[in-house]
């Protein structure tokens, strides 16, 4: 699990050359700088130089959110008063509710696909109507950020069968992420169950983050439905204000 393979043409040149195998590997990653759990093995195959980066992820934790890029402020609990949702009603016409919701990040740490390595967060989310013991939205996912292509990640699923991968381009500093996803895309799309494309059809997802402080953010969310029988595109949005409790 977790492991990292380098492009060996990544190292034919001298650019990449250092006095070890660990801050080779880092100058591939733009600089990133590894945590110590991570070992970076040099290893050659048919006369090729390749460097691997092993992680297990039972000792892949560190301290340094700033290895998360600009989600490192995300780890933790958050939780918000009074959001608005608006979605279809039993007759499919437009329904505000507000409602109170925690977010829970946890670091996971990075992850290797080959040469790429991405920083990732779980999450958990969960939404009460107000007055409501029992939830009525529950979410699952996690948050990526790509150092080397400065691309955050959004990929989530909610018991419903629909699952999203949505992103966008960031900077490691950023206070605002916007990613989006788009029914039909190989890469940041949308993937619902049978009945859900026919009579439900997500046809795009939009989400922005906005850092208010280390203690705040707030988060607008567009899910553009297409309704079977319906030309106007239904625009089920929600939006609210967290903050850290812990």
């Amino acid at each position: 699990m977790g492991i990292v393979c380098c492009s060996p043409l990544e190292f034919r040149t001298p650019a990449y050359i250092a006095p070890n195998t660990k801050t080779c590997f880092q100058l591939l990653i733009g600089g990133t700088r590894l945590p110590a759990s991570f070992d970076v093995v040099k290893k050659v195959r048919n006369g090729v130089v390749a460097y691997q980066a092993n992680s297990g992820y039972n000792r892949l934790m560190t301290n340094d959110l700033k290895l998360f890029g600009p989600l490192g402020i995300l780890v933790g609990t958050w939780q918000g008063a009074v959001g608005h949702d608006t979605a279809p009603d039993r007759e499919r016409l437009p329904e505000n509710t507000p409602f109170r919701e925690q977010f829970v990040f946890t670091p996971v740490g990075p992850v290797g696909n080959h040469e790429q390595i991405v920083h990732v967060l779980s999450y958990t989310r969960t939404a009460w109507r107000l007055r409501e013991d029992g939830p009525f939205h529950l979410q699952s996912g996690y948050w990526l950020w790509d150092p080397l292509a400065k691309q955050v990640m959004h990929s989530f699923m909610i018991p419903r069968g629909l699952t999203v991968l949505a992103g966008g381009n960031a900077e490691p500093d950023a206070t605002v992420l916007r990613v989006t996803a788009v029914v039909g895309s190989s890469t940041f799309g949308i993937c619902s169950n049978p009945f859900l494309d026919r009579e439900f059809r997500t046809v795009r997802y939009e989400s922005t983050l906005t850092f208010n402080s280390p203690h705040s953010f707030t988060y607008e969310e567009d899910t553009q439905i297409q309704m079977k029988g319906r030309d106007a595109i239904f625009h089920h949005s929600d939006r609210n204000s967290l903050e850290k409790v812990m």
